[in-house]
Order: C-alpha cells, then sequence, then structure tokens
C-alpha cells in the first residue's frame, strides 16, 4: 500500500505540470488540501508519514519536469534554413544503425553567409 501511495503521490506532482502547465508545486498544493480527509477519516487514516511522503513525491515530480519543461532554445536555433559550413574534426568511430550512422563531432569554427562564429 506505501508504494502505491507513494506512486500516486508522484503522479500527482506530474498531473498539473505536464497538462496544464501549473508551477511546479501544484501537485504538492492538492495533496495539502485533501491530507485533512485522509488522515481523519478516509483509507489512510493515522498515516500521516506515508500522506508526507506521498506530498514531498508530488513536489519532486513536478519540480524535476518543471525544470524539464523550461528549457530555452539553443543558440544555433535561429539559424534553421540557412547554410552552414562547419569545420572541425571526427571524435568518433561510426555508429552505425540500421537506416543512419552518426559520428561526434567537435566543431572548431562555423560559417554563415560568409561570417565566422
Amino acid at each position: 500500500m506505501a508504494l502505491i501511495v507513494l506512486g500516486l503521490g508522484w503522479v500527482i506532482g506530474l498531473v498539473p505540470v505536464g497538462a496544464w502547465s501549473s508551477p511546479w508545486w501544484t501537485g504538492a498544493a492538492w495533496m495539502a488540501a485533501g491530507t485533512p480527509a485522509l488522515l481523519i477519516a478516509g483509507p489512510l487514516k493515522g498515516r500521516w508519514k506515508l500522506v508526507t511522503g506521498a506530498a514531498v513525491a508530488a513536489l519532486i515530480s513536478g519540480a524535476l519536469l518543471g525544470r524539464a519543461l523550461n528549457t530555452s532554445a539553443p543558440e544555433w536555433a535561429s539559424l534553421l534554413g540557412e547554410d552552414v559550413t562547419l569545420t572541425g574534426i571526427v571524435d568518433s568511430e561510426p555508429d552505425r544503425g540500421e537506416t543512419v550512422t552518426s559520428y561526434v563531432l567537435r566543431v572548431e569554427s562555423m560559417e554563415v553567409d560568409g561570417a565566422m562564429y
């Protein structure tokens, strides 16, 4: 039962952040609002440590998902559709897949429309 309650706390932390872009603490606030009913008359009567653990799980999952969703675009995103020339060194052996081959490149310079970066 403890693992189920902690898992539900984790999911309660993820839902508002992922579904509605709410602040990271919203799931834990929902837990805090429902805690009195759970501890007094609900199925978790008197299990305050378990409910506290679920609230902490909600805080952690909401914070992690909120941080993951708030990433900014990389600097080179503004170059979409532009002709770019990269100069550098291939740093790995080919990683052959079924349809593609990938390499790790160490870029030393980049030229966009004659301007070097």
